[in-house]
């Protein structure tokens, strides 16, 4: 241990870390699961160190410094991840991308700008605002996510729906393979180069190299943008009426359909008892706008919507990141997270029913609600929350994983997906089978073979295990 610290403090200077804080900090994300272990103090070893290179150069460095001693490197962006990306042990040394920030090139006539994959959002987009532009994709956890980060985890951002996940706006990566290789894209709206490489890695969460640099398309900001609320008799009919708005080719920006018991914890009174909101942002040039927004409003009145001020857009826009508070849940004796699933429109309301009866099987289970946050022509996401109260603080963990298991069992059983963003990490790995079948899990294991051969990038993340 000590001369691997030794090689990689002569190659990097001062970016190497072994103090404890830095070891607690960067060895973990911000998985619940991680968060619950270490509440009821069983939070595990810590990484080796923590190591920052300043640039693509010396991360590659790094990383072969790491395959040649046989070390595990685990690549960290800002540590927002939800599905335990992120999860270090004493055998491995963390490959922090804190040091690769800030905005590196921005063409305005093709729109596109190139950021070190450790900038965080908030900052992505404050950089390109003073060029006249607006970075499309928009994460709840926008200040407390990195660029690199949306890509390892196929991010998705509020805006998704009108604007396109973050596989639909990048045009190019840089990323450090395991082997210590540097793999660049050229920047290109589409290619037929054969298969998209930059999409091996989109989704990747570590296991297949380690985002360095990312290109982004670009938006001019909104002309106009017009916010709409309505309320449903009940979910199904939200739903129908979604599936209308999406089938001939409407896309509002925003889409969020919250069931009643979501629409009762986000909007207390303010919304009408035992009904579902849809909250919806039309944006773009102002024609547009205007006339998809009046075309969506006759198709929610059609449905039986009925409006509710536009401010509740606006309310929406300025609640919390729902995984804030935790730790105060914690305290008080809860296990609490959300799941993202999603599904064609056939079997939405059938996966909103089956998760939610599931979960009152758990014997600690207290409740559940659930929104549909991103929508397409085929489907919709869905955002799953529970909240469940364990006798001892001892069977925290215990009640997680068991609230888990039954959301991914009736997710599976119901034909849906298990992962709509967020990651597959640790939380759904050993679910992943079910999801891509043996042929496509013998392809994932075979690329990550041949790219790392002893398995010594994020070990434990992605690849199904047995």
């Amino acid at each position: 241990m000590e001369q691997i610290l030794n090689v990689l403090a002569e190659a990097l200077g001062d970016g190497v870390r072994v103090d404890e804080f830095a070891r607690m900090r960067y060895g973990r994300d911000a998985w619940a699961r991680s968060e619950l272990s270490g509440f009821v103090g069983d939070s595990g070893p810590l990484p080796m160190a923590i190591v920052f290179p300043a640039d693509t150069a010396r991360m590659a460095r790094a990383v072969r410094i790491c395959r040649d001693a046989g070390v595990r490197m685990v690549p960290r962006g800002a540590g927002s991840g939800l599905s335990g990306g992120v999860l270090a042990d004493a055998r491995s040394i963390v490959l922090a991308t804190d040091r690769l920030v800030g905005m590196r090139a921005c063409d305005p006539l093709d729109r596109v700008a190139s950021f070190g994959a450790g900038t965080l959002g908030s900052d992505a987009e404050a950089a390109v605002a003073e060029r006249g532009f607006s970075l499309p994709h928009r994460p709840l956890a926008m200040g407390r996510s990195s660029v690199g980060g949306w890509v390892a985890t196929r991010s998705s951002g509020v805006l998704s729906t009108g604007y396109g996940n973050i596989e639909d706006l990048v045009v190019g990566l840089e990323a450090v393979l395991p082997d210590g290789t540097v793999f660049r894209s050229r920047p290109t709206p589409r290619a037929s180069t054969g298969p998209d490489l930059r999409q091996l890695l989109i989704g990747s969460e570590g296991t297949l190299g380690i985002v360095t640099e990312v290109s982004v398309s670009l938006r001019s900001p909104p002309e106009q943008s017009l916010r709409r609320a309505y309320h449903f008799e009940h979910f199904a009919a939200g739903v129908d009426a979604l599936r209308a708005v999406m089938e001939p080719g409407w896309r509002p920006h925003l889409v969020r359909l919250l069931d009643a018991r979501e629409s009762r914890r986000r909007f207390r009174d303010t919304c009408p008892s035992g009904r579902c909101a849809l909250l919806l942002l039309h944006e773009g040039p102002a024609p547009r706008a205007e006339v998809e927004a009046a075309a969506v409003h006759r198709l929610a009145l059609a449905h039986g919507g009925q409006p509710l001020p536009a401010e509740f857009v606006d309310a929406w826009f300025e609640l919390e990141e729902p995984w804030r508070g935790r730790r105060q849940l914690h305290e008080e004796g809860l296990v609490a997270d959300t799941i993202e699933l999603a599904a064609g429109w056939s079997r939405l309301v059938r996966l909103h029913e089956a998760v939610g009866a599931a979960l009152q099987t758990e014997p600690s289970f207290l409740s559940a609600s659930a929104e549909i946050a991103h929508a397409y022509p085929s489907g919709a996401s869905l955002s799953v929350s529970f909240l469940a109260s364990p006798e001892r603080s001892s069977e925290m963990l215990e009640v997680h994983d068991r609230c888990w298991a039954l959301v991914m069992r009736a997710t599976r059983d119901v034909g849906a997906c298990i992962a709509h963003h967020q990651g597959i990490g640790r939380a759904r790995r050993d679910w992943l089978p079910n999801e891509l079948g043996p042929g496509g899990v013998r392809m994932l294991r075979s690329i990550k073979r041949v790219l790392d051969p002893d398995d010594l990038m994020n070990p434990g993340v992605l690849i199904p295990t047995g």
